[in-house]
């Protein structure tokens, strides 16, 4: 699934210019958000993986929060508004225990990689994770054919899932 899309963000332009005014990027062929979290080790902490279309992102942050978004160079984006990223994914990618309260999130960084960006963060969570209720719904305030896959590795346990519009979360049970 990676590899899909790394090919299919090859296919699309390597940046749109950051116009003023321009309130989102020209369409393309496909919006899609993947997702990795791994828990190994019986730890009490979890990292997430996003890898996520750069110029949607940047789409999302300025419509999110127009008073303060820094318009800038899409390679700046991570620098330049570092910590909308961080409340974007607080509020877009949420993990709790089903009828708990989600779980503390804190991003690590941001690495642009061709069209993309990789958000890494980590997730503060208890060492046993026996039923899980998962949100991403990320990207899908803008655009309503966004499909978020996340695939999450607990204890060597993986599971994937689809998240779309209609179904923005979704439990895991490992009972």
């Amino acid at each position: 699934m990676l590899s899909l899309l790394f090919v299919l963000s090859s296919l699309l332009p390597a940046t749109w210019p950051v116009v003023q005014g321009i309130s989102s990027p020209p369409p393309h062929a496909i919006y899609l958000g993947v997702v990795e979290i791994s828990h190994r080790n019986n730890l009490r902490t979890a990292t997430a993986t996003i890898k996520i279309f750069a110029d949607d992102l940047q789409s999302a942050l300025r419509s999110a929060y127009p008073e303060t978004f820094k318009v800038g160079p899409l390679e700046k984006l991570p620098e330049q508004n570092f910590g909308l990223v961080s409340t974007y994914f607080a509020d877009h990618l949420r993990l709790s225990p089903v009828g708990g309260k989600p779980w503390w999130v804190q991003l690590q960084k941001i690495t642009p990689q061709n069209d993309l960006f990789i958000v890494t963060i980590a997730i503060r969570c208890p060492a046993q994770w026996p039923r899980l209720r998962v949100k991403a719904d990320f990207l899908m305030e803008l655009f309503p054919d966004q499909s978020n896959v996340l695939s999450i590795d607990n204890q060597g346990d993986k599971r994937y899932l689809r998240f779309t519009k209609d179904q923005p979360a979704q439990q895991i049970n490992w009972e």
